[in-house]
């Protein structure tokens, strides 16, 4: 009856693991890049904050420093996988956020490119929480089912819990070499050759609100308004576009890159793309969420043509 027991355990752990492993990312990014042929279409890519769009469809916005993504960005892949948080020397570094296509996500601190220690959490409900080592979990972690219930606490080596290695098992090693899906390599911006933009976008500050702005099908809407979230303040919005016309591609947050100053602020930004032909409009309110008073507002109508 003991035996059964344990190799009820074991199944259970195996068939958890498996559903993890099947969507956690083996990236190569983190030794090789690959450098892909960009255009800086906005903005400052060289010291400063900007939008590059890679010749295979990735995006990146945030800042730049020597001409890599350095700081805090956004990193949107072709295949629709989303990485949000801090870069270094153009590469996933600190603390940050990847959203797989699929809906699965990995919130934790990230070192040259890899997982370094956080959770990974899939749709179906299972999470492992620790560390990891070449995007595999490895050392000391945890991983729950559903309801939060421990399935598995202590210590795993490439991407299987000890247990499973200790009692040797077939299914171990049928689970680790096939089934790691690969996160799509980062590109960074070394060596990059710059090709003519067609469509360039459009960047809107505050100076522009009230005005009527015209787009072709596939050009990008940029909004960057001032931001001081510190004091309580954010733009909440007022009137969204209409999907039809307008696709919402990010909404992301860039503080200020002045590390020592306390209650910086930083810019709110929105990127849209025009779908079809149409007119609509955006709207955002500046205000805290405890008053009522609007301390500025922005609104702009859009026609695609």
């Amino acid at each position: 009856m003991k035996n059964i027991k344990i190799s009820i355990v074991l199944l259970l752990v195996f068939f958890t693991i498996f559903e993890l492993n099947a969507q956690a990312p083996l990236q190569t990014a983190g030794t090789t890049p690959a450098i892909e042929p960009a255009n800086c279409i906005s903005g400052d890519c060289e010291n400063g904050l900007g939008t590059m769009v890679f010749e295979n469809g990735n995006r990146y916005e945030g800042s730049f420093q020597a001409g890599k993504f350095d700081g805090n960005g956004l990193f949107k892949f072709i295949n629709g996988d989303v990485y949000t948080g801090e870069f270094k020397a153009g590469l996933f570094s600190g603390k940050g956020a990847y959203t797989f296509d699929n809906g699965d996500k990995y919130v934790g601190e990230l070192v040259d490119g890899y997982f370094k220690y956080g959770s990974l959490t899939t749709t179906k409900g299972n999470v492992y929480t620790g560390g990891f080592l070449n995007n595999l979990m490895e050392g000391e972690g945890t991983l729950y089912g559903k309801a939060s219930k421990v399935v598995y606490r202590g210590k795993w080596t490439q991407g299987m819990p000890d247990i499973l290695l200790a009692k040797k098992t077939t299914v171990a090693t049928e689970s680790t070499d096939s089934v790691y899906r690969a996160m799509p390599a980062a590109t960074t911006t070394e060596a990059v050759a710059v090709k003519p933009v067609t469509l360039p976008e459009i960047v809107l500050t505050i100076k522009e609100s009230g005005k009527t702005i015209e787009l072709v099908k596939g050009q990008y809407l940029i909004i960057q308004l001032d931001t001081n979230m510190t004091t309580g303040y954010t733009w909440s919005s007022i009137s969204n576009p209409e999907t039809s016309v307008l696709q919402t591609v990010s909404n992301i947050y860039i503080p200020y890159e002045v590390p020592s100053l306390v209650g910086k602020g930083g810019i709110a930004k929105w990127v849209y793309k025009a779908n079809e032909a149409g007119t609509t409009n955006i709207e955002f309110n500046y205000t805290r969420a405890w008053e009522q008073v609007v301390t500025s507002n922005f609104k702009v109508d859009v026609v695609v043509k």
